[in-house]
C-alpha cells in the first residue's frame, strides 16, 4: 500500500471517530427530556410531565416510576399501580424504589384499603433519611386517622423535623400541636414556627397530606378554651379527620354557649363514618329537643336519603 492511502486511510479513520465523537454529543440526551418534565411536573403540569415520562419509560425505569406517580396524583389507582410495578420490576436505584414503595401505599389509599397501604408502608424497613421519615409521617397519620391518637402523637414526635423539607416539618409541628391540645386540654397550646435547610422534593410533595393553615389554626388555638375544642373539631371535620373531631366535639362543655353547636357536628361525624344509626338518632334527639334549629331538617333529611329511607326524608 502506497503512502497515498495510507493517508487516506488515516484521514477516513480520523474522520469517521470525529463524526462519532460529534454524533453522540449531539444525540438527545433522555434524562435532559426527565429533567423537563421534572420540572412540568413540579409546577403542576401533570399532562405535560406524563406525555413525556411515558414516552421514556420504556428506557428509564425512573421515567416509569413517575408516569405512576402522575396516575396517583390524578387519582387513577389501577394505572398508577401497573405503572409503579412495571418500574420496580424494570430496576430502580434505592431512592427511587422507595419512593415507589411509599406511592404503592398511597395507591392502596385511593381504593380505600388502609390495611394494604400501612403493611406497604412498613416494608420500608432501610431507606433514605428523608424516605424513611415520610413514612414514619404516613404511618403516623394513618393512627390519626384511626383514632389511635396516643400512637399517632408517639410516631409524629418520632420523626427529626430536620431530615425533612419545611413544608413537611410544618406538618408535623401542625399535628404535633393538634394532638398535644386533644390529649392535654389543660396544658397551654403551643404551636412554634418551624424552617429546615433541606430543599422541597416536588416528588414527594403529592403526599403531603391535608393540613389546616398555621395562621388559622394560631388562631384556634389562641380562641377561649370554651370554644377551642369546637373549633378544632372543625378544622379536623373539614380535613377529612373524622374520629379526631369526635374526640374534640366531647370535650366540648354540652351545657356551655357551644354544646349543641357541638351535638350537631358529633352527629354529622357519626354519620361520615358509617354509623348511620347512630348518626340518626342523635339527630332526632336533638331535633326534638331544638325544633327551631335551622341546620337539624337539612341534616336529617341527608341522613334519611343516605340511608334510603326517602319517605322520612321527604317529611324533612
Amino acid at each position: 500500500m502506497n503512502h497515498r492511502w495510507q493517508r487516506i486511510i488515516a484521514w477516513l479513520g480520523i474522520t469517521l471517530t470525529a463524526y462519532i465523537a460529534v454524533s453522540i454529543a449531539l444525540r438527545p440526551d433522555p434524562y435532559d427530556a426527565l429533567r423537563t418534565a421534572d420540572a412540568q411536573f413540579a409546577v403542576g403540569a401533570y399532562h405535560a410531565a406524563l406525555t413525556t415520562y411515558t414516552a421514556l419509560s420504556a428506557d428509564l425505569a425512573e421515567a416509569a416510576l413517575r408516569r405512576g406517580i402522575v396516575y396517583a396524583v390524578r387519582g387513577e389507582a389501577d394505572p398508577a399501580r401497573r405503572a409503579l410495578a412495571a418500574a420496580i420490576q424494570a430496576g430502580l436505584r434505592p431512592p427511587d424504589y422507595q419512593r415507589a414503595v411509599l406511592y404503592l401505599g398511597d395507591v392502596a389509599l385511593l381504593e380505600g384499603d388502609r390495611d394494604a397501604a400501612r403493611r406497604t408502608w412498613q416494608l420500608l424497613t432501610v431507606c433514605t433519611p428523608i424516605h424513611c421519615a415520610v413514612r414514619d409521617v404516613l404511618l403516623a397519620d394513618d393512627d390519626l386517622v384511626a383514632g389511635r391518637f396516643q400512637e399517632a402523637l408517639v410516631g409524629y414526635h418520632r420523626v427529626p423535623l430536620e431530615l425533612l423539607p419545611t413544608d413537611w416539618a410544618s406538618l408535623i409541628m401542625i399535628r404535633r400541636a393538634w394532638l398535644t391540645t386533644l390529649l392535654d386540654p389543660a396544658r397551654p397550646p403551643v404551636f412554634p414556627a418551624v424552617s429546615t435547610d433541606v430543599p422541597s422534593d416536588p416528588l414527594l410533595r403529592p403526599l403531603l397530606l391535608p393540613t389546616p393553615d398555621p395562621v388559622t389554626l394560631a388562631e384556634v388555638l389562641a380562641a377561649e378554651p370554651a370554644a377551642r375544642p369546637q373549633l378544632l373539631g372543625q378544622l379536623a371535620l373539614d380535613l377529612g379527620y373524622d374520629r379526631l373531631a369526635l374526640a374534640f366535639f366531647a370535650q366540648v362543655d354540652p351545657a356551655g354557649p357551644y354544646g349543641l353547636a357541638a351535638a350537631i357536628y358529633r352527629a354529622y361525624a357519626h354519620l361520615r363514618l358509617g354509623d348511620r344509626q347512630q348518626g340518626v338518632e342523635q339527630l332526632e334527639q336533638l331535633s326534638t329537643a331544638h325544633p327551631n334549629d335551622p341546620r337539624l331538617g337539612p341534616l336529617l333529611a341527608l341522613a334519611y336519603v343516605n340511608s334510603g329511607d326517602l319517605d322520612a326524608a321527604a317529611a324533612r
